[in-house]
């Protein structure tokens, strides 16, 4: 009969051949923090939003290009990233931002792209996967800022308010100062 083996001694037998096996350190990691905006843009302006922040949450720089990904085409919308490309160190974190112009009202949702690229060390023995993901965007282009009959009427009224109360403190205040009567002497 053989002897069974207990674990500390089959652990202690394989110890040599866990040594050997190189392993490296540095990892790599993309968070992204997805602000799933939703901004208004007025026709023939330009307007720049936050669409997402990134972290860098491994051991080596990571190389970030990001493409806007429209839900469908349109020619007469410019939206841009930026920063594109951008190069984020480890444990560091930054914006990513969608500049938007067009020159037609329209309804527009999307995303971000981000795919990733890393610089391997020389020593690096092991092919790591290489992280990627999306933000999302929801925002309209109006053709201008609507206003408001309440607001319009808001201020006017406030405006009567002011001059009826100045106007009724300046004759208040010429009704109670007394009049001196000069007598002829």
């Amino acid at each position: 009969m053989t002897k069974p083996y207990s674990a500390l001694t089959v652990m202690a037998a394989l110890l040599p051949l866990f040594l050997t096996v190189p392993t490296n350190a540095e990892s790599v990691g993309l968070g992204i923090s997805d602000l799933n905006i939703n901004v208004v843009v007025v026709v023939g302006e330009t307007k720049e939003f936050e669409v997402a922040r990134l972290y860098n949450t491994g051991d080596l720089d990571l190389n970030i290009t990001s493409a806007w990904i429209p839900e469908y085409v349109s020619s007469d919308i410019l939206i841009q990233v930026v920063p594109n490309p951008l190069c984020l160190a480890p444990g560091k974190s930054e914006l990513v931002y969608l500049e938007v112009s067009g020159s037609q009202p329209c309804n527009l949702s999307g995303y971000v792209d981000f795919d990733c690229d890393v610089a391997l060390p020389k020593n690096y023995t092991s092919n790591p996967s290489v992280p990627g993901g999306r933000a999302h965007a929801h925002f309209k282009i109006i053709e201008k800022l609507p206003t408001s009959n309440v607001t319009t009427i808001t201020v006017i009224g406030i405006l009567l308010l002011t001059m009826t109360s100045a106007a009724a403190v300046v004759f208040w205040y010429h009704k109670r100062k007394p009049t001196r009567h000069l007598s002829k002497m």
